[in-house]
């Protein structure tokens, strides 16, 4: 995460100062960043990665480096895609609070309001509200275990996990900030409950398609081998 931010840090100072060179980028500015983005990639260790830098609201500058799989060796281009973990929570919550401008829930509903047929012994998971599991003051728990093996491809997996659980709660919700991922898997089931689409499905046309991700999806095994990443650890 942290080098993470570290490059989003300098690609944004580069994208700030871009006026130093002119309209447009040139080869120097370039020769720059290859030579930031070489440096840490060196630092770091990092197999591949790919960047974008933004000026004026217009794409100045797109490059990728490294490679896709330490086993093929297969390039990283500019339209490589990443797995971009929880950065994808934002794209959850953009879907939130567009059902709600649209009148189709209020951030005051409760969860189980919404899907009643979640299983829990607690009361206190009767008062969760869609605000709290989108501020992560739920008071769930986070998840241990996050099945990456199972590989589920079908449009309910999201149902049949989530109607598998007995949600509990750590202490009254609004009481403490706690990170939790399993609140952000309900508010992918509250998207579905509202839209009677899958998730996925709904993500992809309403929000990903619609700014302009038509490369992305929430679905690995949609996307395309030659544009497709593998996640690497030194572990």
């Amino acid at each position: 995460m942290k080098t993470s931010i570290f490059f989003l840090c300098i690609l944004y100072f580069l994208s700030i100062n871009s006026c130093l060179y002119g309209q447009s980028y040139t080869q120097q500015l370039q020769k720059d960043i290859d030579a930031i983005i070489s440096k840490k990639m060196k630092q770091y260790d990092i197999p591949g990665l790919s960047i974008g830098v933004v000026s004026q609201g217009a794409i100045a500058y797109t490059k990728g480096y490294g490679i896709r799989s330490i086993d093929t060796k297969n390039p990283v281009t500019e339209n490589t895609v990443f797995h971009t973990a929880s950065i994808s929570k934002l794209f959850t919550a953009m879907a939130i609070i567009d059902l709600e401008q649209k009148g189709c829930l209020h951030l005051d509903n409760t969860l189980l309001n919404i899907a009643p047929e979640l299983k829990s012994e607690d009361m206190r998971i009767h008062t969760i509200t869609i605000r709290q599991l989108l501020n992560h003051t739920s008071s769930l728990g986070d998840i241990t275990n996050y099945h990456w093996s199972t590989h589920n491809q079908s449009d309910d997996s999201l149902k049949k996990y989530l109607l598998s659980l007995h949600l509990k709660s750590k202490q009254s919700p609004s009481t403490t900030y706690s990170y939790s991922n399993l609140g952000y898997n309900l508010l992918g089931y509250i998207i579905e409950k509202v839209t009677n689409q899958p998730f996925e499905g709904y993500m992809q046309n309403e929000i990903l398609n619609t700014i302009g991700m038509s490369n992305s999806d929430y679905r690995y095994f949609n996307i395309p081998d030659n544009l497709r990443t593998s996640p690497h650890t030194k572990n």
